[in-house]
């Protein structure tokens, strides 16, 4: 037998299978070779576990039309397994990536939140402390403003009486009595701005450089058009002195450089308690620490075998074991309506061995093994006892079957996991012993596997109501419970419903697989929107995939044997 691994497929000619004469219409995805119909055959026989990873074009074609047509990569049909296997398991990795990745960005977002509160917090801080120098820096602008001004009238009065006394004189020497040096001021905007002027007197060290120096810009004399030049000096310098004076009080505050009475002498120091600083730096930092967390994956926690577990990853929907054990001196038969989960333990309560019936065991989530295991001291063991969990301290054990005196037990009893102590609550006359039961809203609802009947028994007043419907399933293979009052029912002969207890409407789903034993089905939340289904029918059944949301089953292989098992949820 010849197989060829092509290269190079230019022409169609490639394409012919060169032992068969026959055209190429297969794939190995296992060793990645094409095939004819004749070779996929011999391929098969030689490699028995190639088998599932070897598909035809066709079924390839219908797997990636049905993903761009319908968005699904789940469809159920005879496509292309492998190609949609591939396409679930990129899909669910960039959705799990995505996911990841928003969960960082938020992280960083509520990071510079916090932070973001201290900036504001500590320029606020900073405003309050610099508010008093602010007020007394604007007080001095202010003064210096009006004080410059004042400056400039007196200049544009020595220079006005400058260039009358030089016109009278008949003197072509126009230069003014001050601001005749050389100016190093430009005439700019810049020039004449408050912290340009203040920089200009801290760098004049008189008063003349400081005119000097500013002689063209803020004491640039410009001759007034109302001067008359040929009217006595002095009278015309008395006049500008007596106008000044009308303007600029001699006796102005402003212009008074020592005034007590206003605040502008006040002087201010900053005094910074260095240890105190670092005490803050070290109490922020103290506040504050990023923790990396291996982020927690959900399992399926599965009794197969009767004596063994196994942990199957669901959060990466690999569906991968990632771990079996044995159950140690506990072997729990027709248990698979007898286990439940109640904080970091599972529970399994009696068997179908004789030696056990009357057992319970406590398995440690953490530890992954039996941690203890007891008598049902005060009531009644046996198998196929249909225990639930009401969320606070007990659970409760309903019915069961003694197998070796041929016994079915009616009663509902329940179990202390903080005592360890059982305790009978009451009779309970029923047709049958096969039940499955769960607490909704404070109720306890109990159905059992065949009959079309449902119980709903108050806790505290021991009260029972009885609902019967001819479109609940008779001869149920499996159930199990949302969180939202919904029954899901999985008959023998494949026919799948959604019982609501409270309104009692009832639906039709989308049928599975027909069925010859009990097996565990069990509920997985997601989201208000989205749930899934597991039903474990392990290496005689396979295990199937309901998602609720899209009322579609899918499949997942399993080489263990599960008829009878129990099975939970649990995340770590």
């Amino acid at each position: 037998m010849l197989f060829i691994v092509f290269t190079d497929m230019k022409g169609d000619s490639n394409f012919i299978c060169p032992e068969h004469k026959r055209q190429l219409e297969f794939i190995c995805f296992k060793c990645n070779i094409l095939l004819c119909s004749k070779c996929s055959n011999n391929h098969n026989k030689k490699f028995v576990d190639h088998s599932p990873f070897c598909d035809h074009v066709d079924d390839i074609k219908n797997s990636l039309e049905t993903v761009i047509s319908t968005g699904s990569a789940s469809e159920s049909g005879s496509e292309s397994s492998s190609i949609k296997n591939r396409l679930s398991s990129i899909w669910t990795t960039i959705k799990s990536q995505a996911t990841r990745h928003h969960s960082l960005e938020s992280t960083e977002s509520e990071i510079s939140a916090q932070f973001s509160q201290f900036h504001e917090y500590l320029i606020v801080e900073e405003h309050k402390l610099k508010k008093s120098i602010v007020t007394q820096k604007d007080l001095i602008k202010e003064q210096i403003d009006i004080n410059v001004n004042q400056l400039k009238s007196l200049v544009d009065i020595a220079n006005t009486w400058k260039h009358i006394e030089k016109k009278g004189d008949g003197s072509e020497d126009d230069s003014l009595v001050v601001g005749s040096e050389d100016s190093n001021t430009d005439s700019t905007a810049e020039s004449y701005s408050l912290s340009s002027i203040m920089e200009s007197i801290n760098q004049s060290n008189s008063l003349c450089n400081f005119i000097n120096r500013n002689s063209n810009t803020l004491f640039d004399y410009i001759v007034p058009e109302s001067t008359d030049e040929n009217r006595d000096v002095d009278l015309v310098v008395l006049d500008m002195i007596y106008k000044y004076n009308q303007q600029y009080s001699l006796k102005s505050t402003s212009a008074t450089p020592n005034n007590n009475n206003n605040n502008g002498n006040m002087k201010y120091e900053l005094i910074v308690s260095s240890e105190k600083v670092e005490q803050v730096k070290l109490s922020i930092q103290q506040s504050f620490n990023l923790i990396s967390q291996r982020i927690k994956q959900n399992y399926i926690f599965s009794i197969f075998d009767c004596d063994s577990a196994s942990l199957i990853n669901i959060s990466d929907q690999s569906y991968s074991t990632e771990s079996s054990f044995q159950l140690k001196d506990y072997e729990s038969g027709s248990t698979y309506n007898s286990m439940v989960q109640a904080g970091d333990h599972i529970y399994i309560f009696g068997s179908n061995k004789p030696d056990i019936s009357n057992k319970y065991c406590r398995i440690s989530i953490k530890s992954k093994s039996i941690d203890h295991i007891g008598e049902m001291k005060g009531i009644k063991g046996g198998q196929e006892i249909s225990v639930c969990y009401d969320g606070a301290d007990h659970i409760y054990l309903i019915n069961g079957y003694d197998s070796e005196n041929d016994i079915y037990h009616h009663r509902v009893d329940r179990f202390n996991i903080k005592s360890m102590k059982f305790e009978s609550q009451l009779n309970f006359d029923c047709l049958y012993t096969d039940y499955y039961s769960f607490f909704f809203n404070g109720t306890l609802y109990t159905v059992p596997y065949q009959g079309g009947l449902l119980y709903a028994i108050n806790p505290i007043t021991r009260a029972i109501d009885k609902y019967k419907s001819d479109q609940i399933l008779d001869e149920i293979s499996a159930m199990c419970h949302d969180r939202y009052g919904n029954i899901f029912m999985h008959s023998l002969d494949g026919r799948f419903i959604r019982f609501n207890v409270v309104s009692k409407d009832i639906e039709e789903l989308e049928t599975s697989i027909e069925l010859e034993v009990k097996i565990s089905m069990i509920y997985h939340h997601i989201s208000s929107k989205e749930g899934l289904i597991y039903l474990l029918g392990g290496c005689n059944y396979d295990n199937h995939i309901y998602n609720i949301e899209t009322n579609e089953w899918t499949t997942f292989d399993d080489d263990k044997d599960r008829d009878f098992c129990g099975a939970s949820i649990i995340t770590m």
